[in-house]
């Protein structure tokens, strides 16, 4: 979820976020419904033009990405 609101804070479309971040667009299309498993490399290229890296955190219960 976390991608989808940054590409939609910046005003990408998600072809436009694909092609800027180098991932396939079903790949970020997956990541965004939850449902994708993307690797380590893909989050780090989709995370990269935000200035973000890929981390851990910790999940809580009242979260809405949940």
């Amino acid at each position: 979820m976390t991608v989808r609101r940054m590409r939609k804070l910046t005003g990408l479309t998600q072809p436009e976020c694909a092609k800027l971040t180098a991932v396939a667009p079903r790949v970020l299309i997956d990541i965004e419904r939850g449902v994708g498993n993307p690797t380590l490399a893909s989050l780090q290229r989709i995370a990269e033009p935000f200035g973000l890296e890929p981390g851990l955190r910790r999940r809580l219960k009242n979260d809405p990405d949940v």
